[in-house]
């Protein structure tokens, strides 16, 4: 089984990845964001399939079934994408920024890039790649995990909210589901405002959001502003997800995209991995709160850095020369 769940690992990078570069190779940036959106918003659709219709044919027969029919809706995939018609890719644009520079093996490791990738290039895949790390981190990995615990947490000094009495699994699992929602049902939309006010703005406003919903979700023991704070940090994280897709996909080098956009996909899961891990760690031996507050050191440095390599200023100069 966990040799399975490893391999089913490996091919959902690789279909990732495949849809990834068939959102940028289709359409310009006019529409890339919708696009990623409605990537997004699929994939999450088909994750809310599988586990209400998996639990319920789990408890209706047995694992054996389960696994069976939902092979089988996955060959039923794969028949339709095999033999979908081949689409003619969008007329790639030129990138100006490609004077080689030295250390291209570290950079390859880090970013995917190329040889004749310039540097400021690299540096701004990298910014936000550990964006969409430190997010992950965040929204997909520590509040995610550790919800349930922080609520339990902050019930032990008042076991109300708002005044009245709440259960715990109850209320953590409808926080839980805003973030599968948000990315279900707002995905294409948060794609399309992307696409009409920019990547830089979106993800401007989506790292204030978070930022502020972190703070307000760390102080500590105030059941009433967690619960108000997690779904606006979900809710940003659900932006930011589909702008950093299609501003990372920009910001590559065509030559560079498909090992770009593999480097970014690692970025997005080991963030989504250690989360957890570190939100444990922390909130056993700190307070889940804490946890909380690291999130907003990770993702302030991170936003520091792409706000600082993705001026417009800073990338007119190396265009020109």
């Amino acid at each position: 089984l966990i040799i399975a769940r490893a391999l089913w690992g490996l091919a959902y990078s690789h279909l990732r990845l495949a849809a990834h570069l068939t959102a940028l190779d289709m359409t310009d940036n006019r529409s890339r964001g919708k696009l990623f959106g409605i990537f997004n918003s699929g994939q999450r659709a088909g994750s809310f399939a599988a586990v209400t219709a998996g639990a319920f044919l789990s408890s209706a027969y047995d694992r054996d079934v389960t696994f069976t029919v939902l092979a089988a809706i996955g060959v039923i995939g794969v028949l339709i994408a095999t033999r979908a018609p081949m689409l003619t890719p969008a007329v790639p644009i030129a990138n100006a920024d490609t004077t080689p520079t030295s250390g291209g093996g570290i950079w390859r490791i880090l970013v995917g890039a190329s040889d004749d990738v310039s540097l400021h290039l690299r540096r701004l895949m990298l910014s936000i790649s550990f964006l969409r790390f430190s997010t992950a981190f965040a929204a997909n990995g520590l509040a995610i995990a550790t919800v349930t615990p922080y609520i339990e947490e902050i019930l032990e000094g008042d076991a109300t909210l708002f005044g009245a009495g709440i259960n715990v699994v109850t209320l953590a699992g409808i926080l839980v589901g805003v973030r599968w929602f948000s990315n279900l049902a707002l995905a294409v939309p948060f794609g399309h405002v992307a696409d009409v006010f920019g990547r830089r703005r979106t993800i401007a406003v989506g790292i204030t959001l978070m930022l502020a919903s972190l703070a307000m979700a760390g102080l500590s023991h105030n059941l009433e502003l967690v619960v108000l704070s997690l779904p606006v940090l979900f809710l940003s994280g659900a932006l930011l997800e589909t702008a950093l897709d299609a501003a990372m996909g920009e910001s590559t080098p065509q030559k560079s995209r498909p090992a770009g956009m593999a480097r970014y996909g690692t970025w997005l899961d080991l963030g989504a991995a250690i989360g957890p891990i570190l939100g444990f760690v922390i909130g056993e031996r700190f307070g889940f709160s804490t946890g909380y507050w690291i999130a907003v050191i990770v993702v302030g440095l991170a936003a520091t850095l792409y706000v600082r390599e993705s001026r417009p200023r800073a990338r007119l100069k190396d265009v020109s020369g």
